[in-house]
């Protein structure tokens, strides 16, 4: 073992830490060490400190047996021993209270002032060989901005190259790629890595983008003046045309190929035998040349440059061996586009099924890994925007609107959030004038950020946004009444009890005078996903008979949560007085698939003041109250909102008026009803503070457990007047997508089943449809054979997070 070199003087920050680190490297520490460790998965050939510890702490049981022959084999002291132990240590043990937490600590955060932090900024500073910032920087549960302190620390560091090179090597981060070859390591070998992951990076920002631009820009002049080889600048070459093309910037990516070199440009895409110098698998170089040369074709042909396009656009090239399954369709399609060689009826089995009727089905790898169609147009989806508005006008030309709308709203708007802090830390190696570099690059893509359209309109907005005075009054709980607190006993229906819902939805009960009373959760009107945001109700006998429920309008926490018992009556006269804790969840930590969800307020001690006059207020008499019809976004001043002369409480679509037809869309429409509100997935709902159990997913904790399903309200996002033939025994709320962006539902979220496309043949006896309620979704084709029958329906792909 070779030894390491550590500078005594630079050790005394190291050995003041020296006391703490002695409390953490414990005998349950090591254990935890020992399992969550990925030293015995590596296969690493040159064993790091990391595995060094694992296999001592493995065959030991004692923490002084294991430091002791830790520093042995390290040829350190044992104080010092002690510290690179706990730097290790903390690197691979996930804190799990930093994961539970609803507010992350400072204590977790990888920061100046941190414990954690200036232990391994002063012991990683003082050891010369880097190993250990490398495992810091492994450790699984970093944020962004704990990465960029990583960063910081290893630029400083004597070894930075090789410490950007392991980081590199574990996280495939591009902008790791850049530290490294910004700190003076532009060798062949990192100009093959270059050409590999780097057409996966994502942007948080287009500040980021700019940023990105700016420095590649700075690297291959660098690469230039220093007489890098001319593989070594194709590689950047590559990655910069690339990231261009992939940005909408193909003016830019023309204007810099043609600036290369002859023999640079002849190294595009880049072939595959630098890296198999280097590295087994070089399928990602195969993929991203394809992508490159088929992007690039598509500029250049857009341009005007017809043989440069065609020279590229090849079924095969020799140094990137076969096409794969993903590059396939897109060559298939361009093609198709550029040299048009099928009839336009052909067109919609090709692109949506892969093939002719009667050939075999293709090998799709967008349907095996996203869920979508076999065809060439889900391929294309995934490209850049010059292969997209190539393929587009093809489509269009063809009479195919629909297909080519979904492709031209691919197109995203570039100014997405705040910069990635491991970026900007990386840019702190660049000299000054990357950032004049940086504005230049983006004013460009402000030029043509565009913002997301959505392609399923339908004219103007549909829905009332008329809006009502708070009808409830919030309070504390007089001095005389203390507030209901966890483990008080709560207040559920007997057994046997006659209830107007489902005994699971009830949240509060109460018997008084021989009149009972329930508060219960129902998704009516509330499709919260998987959150427990569900609507609030309140229902009431009145001489013994269950009443018509009244919908409260609020939602389940949204702030309030209905508390399970209370001293204080529901009802005092015509007043009703419920026991609620503020439980508000932060909506910006809902994500999918199912994670925990934090709470930004919790106040005990309050109730709510209804007057039960103005809940079952209806001022236009058609059925629902004023409160609900808010909701839904009815007009709750106009008893028939839509005009079609049926009141809005037995219209079964009350927002798009009633014609009976047998047009073309009628058939569709129903199909469409069917299968979509026909099957009914259901969410794992995740309580706040905590994520769901494998035991909630494997049982199946759902909806129906504690809230109301008998439901009589179905939503559906999509094109309205398509269903205006359709009756259904249900109430059907159809919205445009304008429709819900202008409709008043507070913060709750709203998860409606959404058509987001539509792809119909020419003769219109085929429809391809994806849809989706955030939470689950899929695709299916509807087969209209004739207008008097039926359609049949084929599920394609179906999912649920």
């Amino acid at each position: 073992m070779k030894r390491r070199a550590v500078c005594g003087l630079c050790l005394v920050g190291v050995l003041l830490a020296a006391p703490a680190a002695a409390q953490f490297v414990t005998a349950d520490a090591l254990s935890k060490f020992v399992d969550e460790s990925l030293s015995p998965y590596r296969h690493n050939p040159s064993p790091d400190w990391e595995d060094t510890l694992y296999a001592i702490a493995k065959s030991e049981r004692s923490p002084d047996t294991v430091l002791a022959e830790f520093a042995r084999r390290m040829r350190v002291s044992p104080d010092v021993a002690r510290v690179y132990a706990t730097v290790i240590v903390e690197s691979v043990v996930d804190d799990e209270t930093c994961q539970a937490a609803r507010v992350r600590p400072a204590r977790c955060a990888f920061a100046p002032g941190q414990p954690r932090y200036e232990r391994a900024a002063s012991a990683g500073l003082a050891d010369a060989t880097g190993n250990l910032l490398v495992i810091v920087s492994r450790s699984k549960p970093f944020t962004r901005w704990d990465q960029a302190a990583v960063v910081t620390l290893a630029r400083k560091h004597r070894a930075a190259t090789t410490i950007f090179s392991a980081m590199y090597d574990w996280r495939a981060d591009p902008a790791h790629l850049m530290a490294l070859m910004a700190s003076g390591r532009r060798s062949d070998h990192e100009a093959t890595l270059a050409a590999r992951k780097h057409r996966w990076e994502s942007s948080w920002s287009r500040q980021d983008d700019a940023l990105r631009l700016a420095m590649l820009e700075w690297l291959e002049q660098s690469a230039a003046t220093q007489a890098a080889s001319t593989e070594s600048r194709a590689a950047l070459a590559q990655w910069a045309l690339s990231l261009k093309l992939k940005l909408r910037l193909a003016d830019a990516a023309l204007e810099g190929y043609y600036a290369y070199p002859a023999a640079i440009r002849n190294l595009l895409p880049n072939p595959m035998q630098a890296c198999l110098k280097v590295a087994k698998d070089c399928s990602e170089v195969a993929e991203a040349g394809y992508a490159l040369a088929d992007e690039l074709a598509a500029a250049l042909w857009t341009a005007g440059h017809e043989d440069d396009a065609q020279r590229l656009l090849q079924t095969e090239i020799a140094d990137l061996g076969t096409r794969s399954a993903e590059s396939l369709p897109r060559y298939q399609a361009l093609s198709e586009a550029i040299a048009p060689a099928h009839r336009k009826e052909d067109l919609y089995p090709l692109f949506i099924d892969g093939h002719l009727p009667g050939q075999s089905r293709p090998q799709s790898w967008v349907s095996l890994t996203l869920g979508g169609g076999s065809g060439w147009l889900f391929t294309v989806r995934n490209s850049g925007s010059a292969v997209r508005h190539v393929v587009a006008g093809r489509l269009r030309a063809a009479g195919h609107d629909d297909m080519a709308a979904y492709l031209e709203e691919a197109d995203w708007s570039s100014n997405r959030g705040n910069a990635d802090p491991v970026l900007s830390a990386v840019a702190a190696m660049f000299p000054p004038a990357v950032q004049d570099r940086q504005s230049y690059w983006d004013r460009r893509l402000e030029k043509v950020a565009t913002p997301v359209r959505d392609t399923v309109t339908d004219g103007p907005v549909r829905v009332s946004i008329r809006d009502l005075p708070a009808w409830w009054d919030e309070q504390p709980l007089p001095e005389s009444i203390p507030a209901w607190r966890q483990g008080d006993p709560a207040q559920t229906p007997p057994d046997g009890a006659s209830l107007p819902v489902d005994r699971n939805a009830v949240v509060r009960y109460e018997d008084r005078n021989g009149e009972r009373a329930v508060v219960y959760l129902s998704s009516e009107y509330d499709l919260s996903g998987e959150t427990p945001a569900f609507g609030i109700w309140f229902a009431r006998t009145i001489g013994g008979a269950w009443a018509a429920p009244l919908y409260l309008g609020l939602q389940q926490h949204y702030p309030y949560v209905v508390t399970p018992g209370s001293r204080m009556p529901l009802l005092d006269g015509n007043r009703l007085r419920l026991e609620v804790q503020v439980r508000e969840i932060d909506s910006t930590t809902i994500t999918f698939p199912p994670l925990s969800l934090d709470l930004k307020r919790s106040v005990d001690g309050l109730f709510l003041d209804f007057d039960l006059a103005t809940l079952g207020a209806d001022r236009d008499g058609d059925g629902l109250t004023d409160i609900e019809e808010r909701r839904l976004g009815l007009d709750f001043t106009n008893a028939d909102t839509d005009g079609d002369s049926v009141p809005d409480a037995r219209d079964p679509l009350p927002l798009v008026p009633y014609r009976a037809s047998s047009v073309h869309d009628d058939a569709l429409a129903r199909a469409l009803v069917s299968e979509i509100f026909g099957r009914q997935p259901v969410p794992i709902v995740v309580q706040p503070g905590r994520a769901p159990t494998i035991d909630d997913i494997m049982a199946g904790a759902r909806t129906g457990d504690a809230v109301s399903q008998r439901t009589r309200t179905r939503f559906l996002v999509g094109r309205p007047s398509m269903f205006a033939g359709v009756a259904t025994p249900f109430r059907l709320i159809v919205y445009s997508p304008q429709d819900v962006e202008a409709l008043n539902r507070g913060s709750a979220p709203f998860y409606p089943a959404r058509i987001a496309h539509t792809f119909s043949s020419l003769d219109g006896t085929r429809h391809f449809v994806e849809w989706s309620a955030s939470w689950t979704g899929g695709s299916f084709m509807v087969t209209c054979a004739t207008p008097d029958r039926p359609c049949s329906v084929q599920a394609i792909s179906t999912w649920i997070s």
